[in-house]
């Protein structure tokens, strides 16, 4: 069965809204393009602080889903990822909290 909520992120990809990695979110974060701030359920608990630490305007979601899982949808493993679209954004939260409800 397809994850929508890990589909989405590919959207995201393929419309050049995402922004994958350390170094890439940071820079993201870093310049108020960042919308929505996701780690993986494996990223580091030093990385989460060190993102956190940059900004506490962004929303940061900590996923239930490993960087494996979300490097097969997307084309490349990351722990952190960033979405620079508003509309994007809001429309991952939404996707990430159906599936929340939905047990995925």
């Amino acid at each position: 069965m397809t994850d929508p909520f890990l589909s989405f992120l590919g959207l995201c990809r393929r419309a050049n809204a995402l922004k994958i990695g350390h170094d890439a979110v940071k820079d993201a974060v870093r310049s108020s393009k960042a919308k929505l701030v996701l780690f993986s359920s494996d990223a580091s608990q030093r990385l989460e602080k060190e993102i956190r630490n940059l900004s506490n305007t962004v929303n940061v979601i900590r996923t239930d889903r490993s960087s494996d899982d979300i490097g097969a949808n997307i084309g490349k493993r990351a722990a952190v990822l960033a979405v620079t679209d508003e509309n994007l954004a809001s429309a991952v939260i939404k996707k990430y909290e159906e599936g929340m409800k939905h047990g995925n």
